[in-house]
């Protein structure tokens, strides 16, 4: 039964830090994808003119 406890304990902490990780990381995907999505409109046009000179 304490056995259980604690590994719903440890289950709970390790949900949060999960949480707590994927807050962090969306915040800095947003950051990126604002910045990526420039970076991507110029990587279809090479690609698109890689295409062309194909």
């Amino acid at each position: 039964m304490h056995l259980r406890h604690g590994y719903i304990w440890v289950k709970l902490a390790v949900r949060e830090s999960i949480r707590i990780s994927e807050n962090a990381m969306s915040k800095y995907t947003q950051d990126g994808r604002s910045r990526g999505r420039e970076g991507e409109e110029e990587a279809k046009r090479k690609c698109g003119e890689a295409n062309a000179f194909r």
